[in-house]
């Protein structure tokens, strides 16, 4: 809109005739009244209807706009004769429902409300009545104050642009600044040198001068600098308090000489070249507000007495000195009180400080034990004692002490500190030098070698025997042992065991031995989720989190092999023999092997001397019998379906025919009943592979919950193997973590294969490596994708990623709703220091 006279009437605006009409009724006349007419006083104007109020909210804003584009600028004055040049609505008192609202249509700050439409807010879903007389409310707290930095400058132009300029160091000055420095900068523009710029009069050395030497300029810094130094109770140079204030010339000097007054007046500290806040010491505060004896008892506790010795001091019970300190506490925290030794909690509560440690930092005796007697921060969380070495934070001289400290107790090794603890040093040593696998001999050889470099052989505390150094990594936990000796660190304690122990799903194998390359080739997926590489380091692992006393059942026998109830191997090997002889000693390792899992050359090594009184020329042979033709005929019709697991099969036969040898149900016996015999099931010869059976099953439902079929069903590499091919190649997929639906299921519900294929193609190149998202988020970025406007969950999306692009992780973060991608399954901690894709 072109700038219009705002002395002109209402009509000149080319509103209709009813909006012009009521508003002359309410009293709105001129361009000028329209536009100091409060926001909402538009909804009390009778005769004024929705669509009108949408007519005048529109030229309101286009008059807003047009008068900024003129240069036109404003103030918030507050209710204490404060100047703002804007509000956080966060930080006004806004109820959650209004503030989520307004960010709902990117209102986030005070202005950006003046600015905004009505109609815009009146559109906000759920956003009632009472939202908006909250907002109003809030608008009657603040006055706006106008002025125009066009045209000529005058007083009120250059004392609101000084006003601004010093509130990008002061976030607010004070009405009483504001009119001072209308009266001086009038003195200035009116001394008949001509017209004037900003820069010209704050460029003048005597007109800062004169700002140095107003009550209020002063009063505005040094509640400036006692604000900054409440904020930073550790401390803050001249140069750090200089850094915070407005840039001046000549705010050098006149800092220095308000610090110095400060100073004298005991309202700030200067101390080995800080300045502190003033508050009194915690024993001054124990003096003015508690009795002798409560005093007494506090102050023992911040010594490091115990609350029983403090009681016995007292004659009082434990539970009793408790419950005084504790008093004692609320009302420091209730009455605000702050003491000098606050200045420390920072350090406390963010660094792993021992009092020892913090006694000889610091030189404050009491500090330590008062802290933690007020706030209990938890000990052992916090970030390492090398950390405080480089923050900025530190005051200098307790910088000198820290030095003395980590010397005598800390190797400095490259840009890293390390603490003289055989642990500690074990560990640094690991997790640089053993994130892979290496022999227990060479990890020894890099221990000797870092103990000759930093002269500690001598350290009776760090000497180590190679057994002895064994014996110890064997019982750590973050420790993984493969064939040969070999180790690697491992990061035990940064992951949950619950869903590996769960896949795995150990309790329903019963009286049966396995080894466990039979668990790590069966489950690739989580043993990549867990970072395992060999079935020796599941075995290791296993036995770190499955102790006897919880896990009975279990017996870790020498690795890999593991046993469940009371398997053992060589009734196995007679049960495939009974099933598959005759046989030859390589065809039945081989199907112990696919089984159980153990490799194929330890079995003829060391598993089939039990079967010696059945080897003759190179085979193994056990007769077996064939039903009798009524037997066959009977099973035959109680046989329908077209899978069995063999063990089943035999059950059935046994329930039925009880008086007759269970030895009946054999390779030879199943082919006879119509059957292909594979190693633990045997299918209907109506199917030409085992793979057309488990595609058809899988794919044949158009919804079906997993557990439809048994864990005993899952288990089987073929079931899975042929699972992830129907979903490879769009046939079946995940709706939810338990529900499975096909292709025809989607295309009821409108879905087509090119719809996912084309929804695939655009968030490729959009999910970047180690960054979060979550499915609501990629949704708005790919928003016009078919897909996206699908009544579709967004469990059934992130798994379509899972399934369909490289590197997509749905592990214990999906439970926060959360996705991220990634060459590799992060631990919690690189997790949590992911940023998210979309802020």
């Amino acid at each position: 809109m072109a700038s219009i006279n705002q002395n002109l009437s209402i009509r000149s605006l080319h509103l209709s005739t009813r909006p012009v009409n009521a508003l002359k009724n309410y009293g709105v006349h001129r361009v000028k009244d329209l536009l100091t007419m409060p926001m909402f006083d538009l909804l009390k104007v009778p005769n004024l209807g929705a669509g009108s109020i949408a007519e005048v909210s529109g030229a309101i804003q286009a008059l807003k706009t047009s008068l900024r584009e003129e240069g036109d600028d404003y103030f918030f004055l507050d209710g204490q004769g404060y100047l703002h040049t804007d509000f956080i609505l966060s930080d006004l008192a806004l109820s959650n429902r209004c503030l989520r609202g307004l960010n709902s249509i990117g209102i986030y700050s005070l202005k950006d409300l003046v600015n905004s439409s009505l109609m815009d807010l009146k559109g906000i879903p759920h956003f009632g009545k009472t939202s908006l007389r909250e907002l109003e409310d809030l608008l009657k707290k603040f006055k706006i104050i106008h002025f125009n930095q066009k045209g000529p400058l005058t007083a009120e132009g250059f004392a609101s642009q000084f006003i601004l300029h010093l509130n990008r160091a002061l976030e607010k000055s004070s009405q009483a600044l504001y009119r001072d420095l209308l009266v001086l900068s009038g003195k200035f523009l009116n001394d008949g040198s001509g017209p004037l710029t900003y820069l010209d009069i704050l460029n003048q050395p005597k007109f800062l001068q004169e700002v140095y030497g107003l009550t209020s300029f002063k009063i505005a810094l040094e509640n400036h600098v006692l604000v900054q130094l409440r904020q930073n109770r550790c401390g803050l140079t001249f140069n750090q308090l200089e850094d915070l204030g407005p840039s001046l010339d000549g705010f050098e000097a006149f800092l220095q000489d308000l610090l110095a007054f400060l100073v004298q007046e005991k309202k700030i500290l200067f101390h080995r070249d800080l300045y502190y806040p003033t508050f009194p010491s915690i024993l001054s505060c124990l003096d003015i507000f508690f009795q002798e004896r409560d005093r007494q008892l506090y102050q023992l506790r911040i010594q490091g007495f115990t609350l029983e010795e403090i009681g016995k001091e007292f004659k009082l019970s434990r539970e009793r000195v408790r419950q005084i300190i504790k008093e004692m506490n609320d009302f420091l925290t209730q009455e605000q009180i702050i003491c000098q030794e606050d200045s420390y909690r920072y350090f406390i509560q963010n660094y792993d400080l021992s009092a020892q440690q913090f006694e000889k930092i610091f030189q404050d005796p009491l500090a330590y034990g008062y802290i933690q007697t007020r706030f209990n921060y938890p000990k052992g969380q916090g970030r390492p004692l090398k950390e405080l070495f480089l923050d900025p934070k530190l005051p200098d001289y307790a910088l000198d002490n820290l030095k003395s400290l980590l010397n005598s107790s800390y190797i400095q090794v490259e840009d890293d500190m390390v603490k003289k603890s055989k642990f500690v040093i074990h560990r640094y040593l690991l997790t640089r030098y053993a994130l892979d696998q290496i022999s227990f001999l060479d990890y020894f050889s890099i221990y000797k070698q870092f103990m000759t470099q930093h002269k500690l052989e001598g350290h009776p505390s760090l000497f180590v025997l190679p057994h002895n150094l064994m014996t110890k990594l064997s019982g750590s936990k973050e420790i993984l042992w493969s064939f040969g000796r070999k180790l690697r660190y491992y990061p035990f304690y940064s992951y949950d065991f619950s869903k590996l122990l769960k896949g795995l799903a150990l309790d329903r194998y019963k009286d049966v031995e396995y080894s466990t390359r039979y668990f790590f080739t069966r489950h690739p997926q989580l043993m990549e989720a867990y970072d395992l590489r060999d079935e020796y380091e599941l075995h290791n692992l296993l036995r770190k989190i499955c102790p006897p006393e919880d896990y009975p059942q279990i017996q870790f026998l020498r690795m890999p092999n593991i046993r469940l109830g009371r398997g053992h191997r060589k009734a196995q090997m007679l049960e495939l023999l009974d099933l598959h002889s005759p046989i030859s000693s390589h065809d039945l390792a081989r199907l112990y092997e696919e089984k159980y899992g153990v490799n194929r050359q330890s079995v003829i090594a060391t598993y089939m001397k039990c079967l010696e009184p059945y080897y003759y020329k190179g085979v193994y042979d056990k007769e077996k019998k064939i039903l009798p033709p009524e037997i066959l005929e009977d099973f035959q019709g109680q046989v329908t379906e077209d899978f069995y697991f063999l063990q089943d099969l035999r059950d059935q036969f046994q329930e039925a025919y009880p008086h007759l040898d269970p030895g009946y149900i054999n390779s030879r016996s199943i082919r006879q009943l119509g059957y292909k015999v594979y190693q633990d099931y045997c299918i209907s010869t109506k199917y030409r592979y085992a793979q057309d059976f488990f595609r058809s099953i899988l794919a044949k439902e158009a919804m079906y919950s997993e557990d439809r079929f048994s864990r005993k069903f899952w288990s089987l590499a073929n079931v899975i193997s042929n699972f992830y091919w129907l979903k490879k190649n769009f046939s079946i997929f995940h709706y939810d973590s338990t529900t499975i639906v096909n292709l025809d299921y989607l295309k009821s519900l409108g879905v087509s294969k090119e719809s996912l294929v084309s929804f695939l193609e655009a968030a490729d190149p959009l999910l970047m490596n180690n960054r979060t998202f979550c499915i609501a988020d990629l949704k708005r970025q790919l928003g016009d994708e078919e897909l996206c406007q699908k009544n579709l969950p967004d469990s059934f999306l992130a798994y379509l990623l899972e399934d369909h692009l490289d590197g997509i992780c749905l592990d214990r973060f999906y439970s926060q709703g959360l996705i991220y991608r990634s060459s590799r399954h992060l631990s919690p901690e690189e997790f949590k220091n992911c940023q998210p894709l979309w802020p």
